[in-house]
């Protein structure tokens, strides 16, 4: 970028690793006119011209769209794919809209990382055998959960663009569903109770109690850490709420989801926008539970549950993550442990205690049965009563002779 010219609406955000952040955002006049998006985050370094392009495009399609009193096309489609993801991002009709913050910063990561070696092409003139060695590109320079991911975060640009009725969109994801991705294989990894305990007990010791209540809270209640801390999203309209700067708390788990009987009751939001599953549970189930809400003061016992002991607000992902490796290490808990394994040790231990199909989807929130089935980790337990069944049968069909 020239040193003369300004990139329009660009600006610098310094993050908490001293790193800064490149965001275009909209005027505030015409977001308060009802514009959107207002800040897309750019992910270029300083000085890469493509930065100065991108704001410059993004800065047009604002101007288009106030010249045409609100009703104009966020931006138009020429047939590359450069075209076709920023309309993806910018039209307010997309399914990208119905993305978590945190999901779109993702999808437009990944895309980016994409679109700086083809985003020039043209949709009409890729076909599925391309995409394929596309596909071979970030498996050998990354990973192969990177490359999967990145090609169905493209699937969903093309369904975009094929309900926009581009024939060459409907035509490319048409010949990507012939064509087979290899999958990165699942997690093996879970956190057993006693790990839970070990980590509990450790982070007491080291006066990080709230860290041993959201993993109970997490072990205990089958949760997604996101549903337990919730998250924190850029916000620019003056949301009433917990703020901390630009960004407002939403999503998390609070006491007022827990009712008088002391049952928990939490729409979870991976599924918010689809099967609209409550999470249901009863404290009195869990008595590591109970003795880690008793440790809360009850005139704190109002707003998010778990709050960072230092910051008087409710913890960040980057907070957990930091804050879990280190209290895991000083229990003993293996580096391949992470905190999300949370998940699937609940899941595993319902299912090694017998529990039903039905009730360990209820414990997972699940809607399906091969979901709650693929936090199962470890089928020695469910082999094991196969291998008793058989040989009991065979003694009853001896008998029968």
């Amino acid at each position: 970028m020239s040193a003369t010219e300004k990139a329009p609406g660009l600006v610098w955000r310094k993050r908490r690793n001293g790193s800064q952040a490149a965001y275009w955002t909209a005027r505030r006049d015409l977001v308060k006119a009802g514009y959107r998006p207002k800040t897309v985050r750019l992910h270029y370094a300083p000085g890469d011209p493509e930065l100065l392009s991108r704001c410059h495009v993004l800065q047009a399609e604002m101007l288009a769209w106030a010249t045409s009193g609100g009703r104009g096309t966020p931006t138009p489609y020429d047939g590359t794919f450069n075209s076709l993801v920023r309309l993806f991002e910018t039209d307010p009709d997309s399914p990208y809209r119905d993305l978590r913050p945190a999901t779109q910063r993702t999808y437009s990561k990944t895309m980016a990382a994409l679109m700086k070696h083809k985003g020039q092409r043209r949709v009409d003139r890729v076909n599925g055998a391309v995409v394929k060695r596309w596909y071979k590109e970030p498996v050998e320079a990354h990973s192969k959960g990177w490359a999967y991911y990145t090609i169905n975060v493209l699937k969903s640009v093309l369904a975009y663009g094929a309900t926009q009725r581009f024939t060459d969109c409907h035509q490319l994801r048409l010949e990507l569903r012939e064509a087979r991705f290899h999958a990165p294989s699942g997690r093996k990894e879970r956190l057993t109770y006693k790990q839970v305990r070990a980590f509990c007990a450790t982070a007491h010791a080291t006066g990080f109690d709230w860290m041993a209540l959201c993993l109970t809270l997490q072990f205990d209640l089958s949760m997604r850490r996101r549903d337990v801390i919730g998250e924190h999203v850029e916000d620019d309209s003056g949301e009433a709420g917990i703020r901390c700067g630009k960004k407002v708390w939403r999503d998390g788990l609070i006491w007022a989801h827990i009712d008088a009987n002391g049952i928990v009751r939490k729409l979870i939001s991976k599924t918010a926008f689809t099967s609209g599953l409550v999470a249901v549970h009863a404290i009195a189930d869990y008595p590591d539970l109970i003795t880690e809400l008793a440790l809360v003061p009850e005139s704190r016992r109002i707003g998010p549950i778990v709050i960072h002991h230092r910051t008087g607000l409710p913890p960040t992902e980057a907070q957990c993550r930091r804050y879990f490796r280190v209290i895991a290490r000083k229990a003993g808990l293996p580096d391949n442990v992470w905190q999300r394994d949370a998940r699937a040790g609940a899941v595993t231990e319902a299912y090694e205690a017998k529990a039903t199909t039905e009730e360990a989807m209820a414990l997972g929130t699940h809607s399906e049965s091969r979901t709650s089935r693929g936090y199962l980790r470890d089928l020695t337990e469910q082999s094991h009563r196969a291998a008793v069944k058989r040989v009991s049968s065979r003694r009853m069909n001896e008998e029968r002779r």
